[in-house]
């Protein structure tokens, strides 16, 4: 029995942290999204890539976390 009790208390913990990291990943999503809806109002060729260079930026620095 305990070690039954152990295997569920490391599944909800195991199971807390990959909501965190959905959670994380969804806002990841929205401000891909977002990024590229503004890009696509954009005309400016020079501006609009400017814009989607930040926008990866951002991702890869919020991304760190996942790649340590």
């Amino acid at each position: 029995i305990t070690k039954l009790q152990n295997k569920i208390v490391k599944l909800e913990k195991e199971n807390q942290t990959l909501r965190e990291q959905i959670k994380k990943l969804e806002r990841q999503r929205n401000i891909l999204l977002r990024g590229m809806e503004i890009a696509l109002q954009i005309r400016d060729h020079d501006k609009r890539e400017l814009h989607l260079r930040k926008i990866i930026e951002k991702l890869k620095e919020e991304t760190v976390e996942f790649t340590r």
